[in-house]
């Protein structure tokens, strides 16, 4: 392990992340005894980053690593202390899974990694002294049984504020990026499911509305992949149709889901629509493939009555029939003319 000394100027500076932020705070707390925590704590940055023989590089922003089946490999990770003072920091590897937003974050300290993120062998705590950066050897196993493909894993460097006074321990967290891809056939695919549609007619008179159109793009494949989607609408047979572009699919490990919404506008309620979610897969930066690979379709329906103009209508048949039926009503009030008897007495 190698501990080298920071230049002064970066003393104090805040945590630089080419790598990943991952879970800051895993728990609030909120008292004054914790906000002059919160305040020492600002004074207390670190951050970490994939190194090397020459220390880190923004040419590696992250691990990546092409390996078979049972395959070692060794490196470096660097711990940088842009404090004041020593740090005495937890070390660890978790799995690493994409978050709702398309970052990326590993499992909590606590729970138990099942895939990339127990491949990883590195020291369990280390002690970086102030304004000094500190090389952490770790090694990096594939297990001979491991899925072809690509598969992720975080290294993190933590520091825990101990619980207190009945507050709750306070973890914050930073960790370096591990992509593992293991040799073997790749198969860069996505799938199209779960399309749904609600129709919302305009408030006018007009036949008008607005198609939402939900959807969800799955990883199917065994590498990691985004996606850009459209989506598509016609009315009975063929009428109306329009397209719009839809949300780009975060990229994806192998597995993942991204959930997406896209709006159309101006849609004719014509009854049943029918709807068709396209999603063409995108490689991310820098991957090239033998193939390309194939776009993913599903379809839908949803019902667009034209609510408004129908009640309209019913108004004016409504109004139509009760006119009808005063002009047809007997008059009131006016009695028949006496007729004189066609016998006389006598």
């Amino acid at each position: 392990m190698r501990t080298l000394s920071l230049p002064a100027p970066l003393a104090g500076a805040p945590v630089r992340l080419s790598v990943l932020l991952l879970g800051l705070l895993m728990a609030l707390v909120a008292s004054p005894a914790a906000a002059q925590t919160d305040a020492e704590e600002e004074r207390t940055s670190w951050g970490i980053a994939p190194s090397g023989p020459d220390g880190p590089s923004a040419d590696r922003p992250v691990f990546e690593f092409a390996l078979d089946e049972g395959a070692r490999v060794e490196d470096l990770v660097s711990v940088s202390n842009f404090s004041q003072d020593d740090l005495v920091l937890q070390v660890y590897s978790q799995d690493a899974f994409t978050t709702g937003t398309g970052g990326m974050d590993v499992l909590p300290g606590a729970e138990t990694s099942t895939g990339a993120g127990t491949w990883i062998d590195i020291t369990d705590e280390i002690t970086v002294p102030a304004r000094s950066r500190v090389d952490v050897p770790f090694s990096l196993t594939v297990p001979a049984d491991a899925e072809p493909g690509d598969h992720a894993a975080g290294i993190v460097a933590s520091l825990t504020t101990p619980a207190e006074d009945g507050q709750m321990a306070l973890e914050r967290r930073v960790g370096a990026r591990v992509y593992v891809r293991v040799a073997g056939p790749v198969q860069p695919q996505v799938s199209v499911e779960d399309v749904s549609a609600r129709y919302r007619p305009d408030l006018g008179v007009l036949p008008v509305g607005g198609l939402e159109v939900d959807f969800t793009v799955r990883n199917t494949g065994n590498v990691r992949l985004g996606a850009s989607t459209a989506v598509d609408m016609a009315g009975p047979f063929g009428m109306a149709q329009q397209g719009t572009q839809g949300p780009d699919a975060y990229v994806m490990l192998p597995g993942e889901t991204y959930r997406g919404t896209a709006l159309l506008t101006d849609v004719p309620a014509l009854g049943p629509l029918d709807i068709e979610v396209t999603a063409d897969p995108v490689p991310p930066e820098g991957a090239v493939y033998a193939e390309d690979p194939a776009s993913a379709s599903a379809s839908g329906q949803v019902w667009a009555v034209p609510w408004a103009p129908l009640a309209l209508l019913a108004a004016l048949v409504l109004l139509v029939a009760v006119r009808r039926r005063r002009r047809r009503r007997p008059s009131l009030g006016h009695e028949s003319p006496q007729q004189e008897p066609v016998l006389a007495a006598h």
